[in-house]
């Protein structure tokens, strides 16, 4: 989990494999394709711009990114 910001992607993201809506709007390639689903580089979550795109893409409201400061 990144000190200032947690990015979580619930279970409902297998609902739709192969979706990968959220991978391509995230501007900082926090997110990644594995095997059919979504996968978060936690090395990387600090870099998240927090602008909540991959959140407004994901047809199944699986992603929740959270401002920890």
């Amino acid at each position: 989990m990144g000190v200032f910001v947690h990015i979580e992607i619930a279970d409902a993201c297998a609902a739709r494999p192969g979706c990968f809506l959220c991978v391509e709007q995230c501007p900082k390639v926090i997110l990644f394709k594995k095997e059919q689903r979504a996968c978060i580089r936690v090395s990387e979550e600090d870099e998240c711009l927090v602008c909540r795109r991959c959140e407004l893409a994901c047809p199944e409201k699986a992603i929740r990114v959270q401002k920890l400061y």
